[in-house]
């Protein structure tokens, strides 16, 4: 594994886990020409409890929250990995990453779903800037960690949220210049769920 590939599985694992979001996968060819589409099964742990799976089971499945045009839009090309993640039966979330390499640029971006209000970030909602517009509250907020953005929104009792990682070695991926093109996106989201 490069140190360019390990740097941004770091940083994206990280900003996964400051949002209640699960690790993604950033391994595979730099120039691949196919989308690969790989299914984690999703099953709940033995000791789930009945709430805890009924809660999940309502959840959306957050890989058709974004469509494949969507992400192609903002990676600039096709996402080459989409990968749901086992849910989080303690946090009630279920999330999906949609990630690739293209030559020396690498992109991911997490999308979760969560039952309840739980998983919304105050400590970083404190930090950020609201979104007009956009779920019941919510804000966006490019991170410190790496060359990432945060969106959180909440409606109808739900959380969702998008973290969206980019990154070359030239450091001429900035996220925070796609944030009119990212909260669009999230826009959509609300749309549809709401």
């Amino acid at each position: 594994m490069t140190s360019r590939r390990a740097k941004a599985l770091a940083i994206t694992g990280a900003l996964a886990l400051l949002v209640a979001s699960a690790g993604c996968s950033s391994s595979g060819g730099a120039d691949a020409a196919k989308s690969t589409t790989s299914s984690v099964k999703s099953t709940t742990p033995p000791s789930t409890t009945a709430a805890q799976a009924a809660a999940l089971a309502k959840l959306p499945d957050p890989c058709t929250l974004l469509s494949k045009a969507d992400v192609t839009a903002l990676f600039g090309a096709a996402p080459l990995r989409t990968l749901p993640q086992p849910p989080l039966v303690q946090s009630l979330l279920k999330s999906c990453t949609m990630s690739g390499e293209y030559g020396r640029k690498t992109y991911a971006i997490i999308v979760g779903v969560a039952s309840g209000t739980a998983a919304y970030s105050q400590a970083l909602a404190a930090a950020a800037k609201r979104v007009p517009g956009l779920g019941d509250t919510s804000y966006a907020l490019p991170h410190s960690l790496g060359n990432a953005l945060i969106i959180q929104f909440v409606r109808n009792g739900r959380t969702y949220s998008v973290t969206y990682s980019a990154s070359d070695p030239n450091g001429t991926t900035d996220p925070a210049s796609q944030q009119a093109q990212l909260v669009a996106m999230m826009k959509a989201i609300d749309q549809r769920v709401s």
